[in-house]
């Protein structure tokens, strides 16, 4: 099971703090997992990541059995103003930290270049101040999108490197099987 926090901000939506809970086999422990980075994307902005290959820094023995190549996705928002293009021609590796408490803002990555496509308006944000419990009540005027199908692809994204462990775990799980059985059954 994963869960992740997800917060829509006035501009921004960030994703991140997850909890990964693995059951490999019933009767077994649930190994627990955190992937604490934060991910942020501005919601008026459109973007292109390609050519990158995830490693998992921490996780050792992963770098001899999984190695993610990202060829090409493309987060677009409604009303996109903007562009934002992150091309690894280089194909450096990416390391992914799991304890990190880094918050990882797509617009301002090391690599990344964005370009204004268009001038629109902005849907109108009024900010109320709710007495009551002193939270923020945001209501959004002119603003028919739906954020469901762009969260869902932004935190395909953000989760890919938690899906990979979990991948991690079900092989070891699955050799571990295969090697009792040869201590059982001996060539």
């Amino acid at each position: 099971m994963i869960k992740c926090n997800c917060t829509e901000l006035e501009t921004e939506i960030e994703i991140g703090e997850c909890h990964l809970s693995i059951l490999l086999k019933d009767g077994l422990p649930i190994n627990e997992h955190h992937y604490r980075p934060k991910h942020r994307f501005k919601k008026y902005t459109k973007y292109e990541f390609s050519e990158f290959l995830i490693k998992f820094k921490d996780f050792e023995e992963i770098f001899n059995l999984i190695e993610v190549t990202i060829y090409n996705i493309t987060i677009e928002f409604k009303q996109t103003v903007q562009t934002c293009e992150w091309n690894n021609k280089n194909q450096t590796t990416l390391l992914v930290d799991f304890e990190s408490t880094e918050l990882i803002d797509h617009r301002k990555s090391n690599g990344i270049t964005c370009s204004v496509e268009k001038n629109i308006t902005l849907p109108s944000v009024k900010k109320l101040q709710n007495f009551s419990n002193n939270e923020s009540i945001i209501h959004k005027e002119d603003q028919k999108s739906s954020w469901s199908s762009t969260l869902i692809m932004i935190i395909v994204i953000a989760l890919c490197p938690v899906i990979f462990v979990t991948t991690y775990f079900l092989m070891t799980a699955q050799n571990n099987s295969i090697n009792r059985l040869r201590d059982i059954f001996p060539a």
